[in-house]
Order: C-alpha cells, then structure tokens, then sequence
C-alpha cells in the first residue's frame, strides 16, 4: 500500500510540474552564420570575427559589393566573436546578406564573402487579448412541473 501511495505521489507532482509548462516557448527568428577561420588564426596569434549584413530593399535578389564598407553594418563590432560562428536576430522579418572580417591584433582583413540573400520570418507577436466577460448568473433550467393528468410521452430505447 505504502508503494502504491508513493507512486500516486510521484505521479500527482509529475502531472502538477507538467500543467504549470503549458505555455510555448517564445521563438524568434534570424540568421545563423557558421564559417572556417584562416590558417593565420593560431593559439599564438589569435583572431577575432566582426559580422555585418546588409538590409535589401523588397526585390533585390543579390547581394551587394563587399569591396567597401558601406554596404552592410557591423553587428558585433563593440564585441567580436571568438569563433567564425554569428546569430544574427536583429535580421527578423527582413531580407539580409551576411559577411564577415577577420581581427587580429590591430588588423582588420576585407569582407569575407557574402552569403544569401536570406529573406527571415518575423517574430511572432503575442496576441492581443479583449477583455474578459463576466458570465451573468442564470436560474438553472428545470423540467416543466407537471400539471393535469396526461400520459407521457414513450420513447424508442437502444
């Protein structure tokens, strides 16, 4: 009996932990950027990665020269990455092409070459919920009070 209580125990705060995490995770959408680092990068001589991108305008289809600096705006300029990997979620709901340039010491290389477009999902926005509505407390529906002296009605059974 003693197991049989436990088990029911456990079983109630399994159930109990399961509704409180109804809820959905939030999601967010971006690009992920993954890449090989040059053979100059070394335990000795280590690299750091600035990654940029660039926003199209609706209908570009291609991305912009790499040439200059102009076209795509860094994203982690202030803290660059260790590794030649990026998550880029500021892109949401828009179409991006994504470089890359190496940092190491003082040096700066030119853009790595561009990748995409890639046309990202937006965020999904929470609902927006109406205010709630207080039911009206009705009188429970009864059957009807019999009055006078008639038959009722047989019905077919299964």
């Amino acid at each position: 009996m003693k197991a049989v209580k436990a088990t029911l125990s456990l079983l109630s705060v399994i159930l109990c932990i399961s509704c409180a995490h109804a809820q959905l995770p939030p999601t967010s959408h971006g690009v992920n950027v993954t890449g090989a680092a040059p053979a100059g990068c070394t335990a000795t001589a280590p690299c750091t990665f600035v990654f940029s991108h660039a926003v199209l305008a609706a209908g570009i289809t291609s991305c912009p020269d790499t040439s200059g600096t102009t076209n795509y705006t860094p994203l982690n300029a202030d803290s660059p990455s260790s590794t030649v990997a990026y998550d880029d979620t500021s892109s949401a709901g828009k179409t991006v092409c994504i470089v890359a340039q190496t940092k190491q010491g003082t040096s700066v290389s030119v853009a790595s070459n561009a990748i995409g477009p890639y046309t990202v999902l937006p965020n999904p926005q929470a609902p927006t919920l109406n205010s709630g509505q207080v039911s009206k407390n009705e009188t429970p529906k009864r059957m009807l009070a019999p009055t006078g002296n008639i038959a009722p009605p047989v019905l077919a059974g299964d």
